[in-house]
């Protein structure tokens, strides 16, 4: 991410932003909690592409981690309960958007078993830099993946 795009973000912004995400019924949020530290989340609900098959494609909204957590299983233990909520939901596929850049991230989701959508990108805009991002699928079972 540009430092220019990081210099404009916004604690307060951010904030508001995700008290009304998390009032929303259609989402849902999982944390992890580390001694009382909140250090990731992950969130998802159904799929915001114009192309999804609803109500059949959830979406991966957001996966964060403290970087100070990554490489234990953090991560996995997070998607692992998102994975939940949408087999829950009976979800049959679930997408994600990620940064083209996000090397670290791209291979974490390949690991858990997303592909790459091929020809599927679209560029987001942030302070005057373009940012594109990438879409992965995963289809979804009943009982696992």
């Amino acid at each position: 991410m540009p430092d220019a795009v990081l210099d404009g973000l916004s604690v307060g912004a951010f904030e508001a932003r995700w008290r009304g995400i998390l009032r929303q019924a259609t989402r849902s949020t999982r944390v992890g909690v580390v001694d009382g530290e909140l250090v990731g989340f992950a969130s998802v609900g159904t799929s915001r592409d114009a192309d999804a098959v609803p109500p059949r494609t959830g979406e991966l909204y957001a996966l964060y981690l403290d970087p100070r957590f990554w490489g234990r299983g953090m991560g996995c233990a997070l998607w692992n309960a998102a994975l939940q909520v949408l087999l829950a939901d009976e979800f049959t596929e679930v997408t994600l958007w990620v940064l083209e850049a996000n090397a670290r991230g791209r291979d974490f989701y390949e690991r858990v078993g997303f592909q790459l959508d091929e020809g599927a990108v679209k560029v987001l805009e942030r302070e005057g830099a373009e940012l594109p991002e990438v879409r992965y699928r995963m289809p979804l079972a009943p009982g696992g993946t």
